[in-house]
């Protein structure tokens, strides 16, 4: 629950030091990030409450990597 919190300030108060974190697999001597499981938490987290979503959606409609965002960068909290 603490983690859970911790987040949620961070998001709510400090949302530039979140971005989304990417895993990485080596493919053929390529490194590639596996995204779909980000994807898809992304997702749900929307489905939890779509109308606190809807006036970020309607000022992102395309969304975009910088305002789209989970994972602490460094140098932020969390």
């Amino acid at each position: 629950m603490r983690h859970a919190n911790d987040i949620a300030v961070t998001l709510t108060q400090f949302p530039q030091y979140y971005e989304p974190l990417f895993l990485e697999r080596d493919h053929k001597g390529r490194t590639v990030s596996i995204v779909d499981e980000w994807c898809c938490g992304y997702v749900k987290g929307i489905a939890l409450d779509p109308s606190g979503w809807k006036p970020f959606i309607e000022e992102h409609p395309t969304g975009s990597r910088s305002s789209i965002s989970t994972a602490p960068k460094a140098g932020g909290t969390g």
